[in-house]
């Protein structure tokens, strides 16, 4: 195992080509420690969750409800626990939708966290961010706490299937928790990474430059995807159904053995995708973009929003959410 290297400076370009999250839209987290008491806030299951959001009747023809926290903050994050929607934002808070209305959580906050990984168990949620500078925070259900440093690593994302076995990946590498520490992973090409995909097996990241880095039997290999797009999200329903998505409407499909470029009808950046199982995944995007595939055909989710759309979470009682720039908070019919 190799350890902890010195990092490269990490100098972040806007995207050409694609709208950037204000230098990626991500919430403070050092003060997180503490927040709230220590406690995690109470709230019902999301599935009773009344609405009550502006424009939340939307009309017929929208697949989503809008449920928005009105805020000039963007959503850059969310994770659905089935007892609430818990949404970071770039002003360094925490908002909680719970019993159709929001909190806010007021942080203290020093470094950005970009990532975030939860579990659910029973009654016991866990839950773990990464972020600029090395940031790590863990959630225990009771308390955060503040976990092993990355030294001056940026970490974009985090995944796993536990609390003892997760990847957080950046523009400076991959890590894994292992044993309680986390260990520098060499990938071939050294690409900068968006996001992660890990069931405890296989592990998928992709990020500048179309790169697309998997890990099958503790083996990283590397491939770009011709065009160069930069790839923001990555999701699967196995290891052999895996779904990709990036700029100008690129979205992407993993058969196995291939990925296959899916046509869209979209030039849009799409940040995030979900894959609910097979042949079915859910992609949302720039200016409020959002529809589900099964591969062959791409079916519209009007939003009724022109929001960017940085993020997808489905929760224990199978609610999906969206969330993205000004407060925008989705959930789909």
């Amino acid at each position: 195992m190799t350890r902890l290297p010195s990092p490269r400076s990490l100098t972040r370009p806007v995207a050409s080509a694609a709208p950037s999250r204000s230098a990626w839209l991500v919430v403070g987290f050092a003060a997180l420690l503490g927040a709230c008491g220590g406690k995690l806030p109470a709230s019902s299951d999301d599935s009773g969750d009344t609405g009550g959001g502006e424009g939340g009747d939307g009309g017929a023809a929208l697949a989503w409800e809008d449920v928005r926290m009105e805020t000039a903050s963007s959503f850059t994050g969310a994770f659905a626990s089935g007892t609430g929607l818990y949404a970071t934002a770039e002003d360094g808070k925490v908002y909680l939708r719970s019993q159709g209305a929001w909190e806010t959580i007021t942080l203290d906050t020093r470094e950005a966290l970009n990532g975030v990984w939860g579990r659910v168990d029973g009654a016991t949620v866990q839950v773990v961010g990464v972020g600029d500078g090395g940031a790590i925070a863990t959630f225990d259900g009771e308390q955060w706490t503040a976990a092993n440093s990355l030294g001056n690593a940026n970490m974009e994302s985090i995944a796993g299937v536990d609390e003892s076995d997760l990847l957080a990946v950046g523009w400076a590498g991959i890590f894994e928790l292992i044993e309680g520490e986390w260990i520098y992973q060499p990938v071939p090409e050294n690409p900068q990474f968006n996001h992660v995909w890990f069931d405890g097996t296989v592990a998928v990241a992709v990020g500048e430059d179309g790169a697309i880095s998997m890990r099958r039997a503790g083996t990283w290999t590397t491939t770009f995807h011709p065009s160069g797009k930069k790839l923001y999200g990555v999701s699967g329903a196995s290891a052999t159904e895996l779904w990709a998505v990036g700029e100008g409407g690129l979205l992407l499909r993993y058969d196995g053995s291939q990925w296959n470029e899916i046509p869209t009808n979209t030039t849009a950046s799409l940040w995030a995708v979900l894959a609910r199982g097979a042949n079915d995944a859910i992609v949302v995007g720039s200016n409020g973009v959002a529809f589900q595939t099964d591969g062959a055909e791409i079916n519209d989710l009007p939003t009724g929003v022109d929001n960017n759309l940085y993020a997808l979470s489905a929760s224990s009682t199978n609610t999906i959410w969206a969330v993205g720039n000004r407060g925008m908070t989705l959930r789909l019919r």
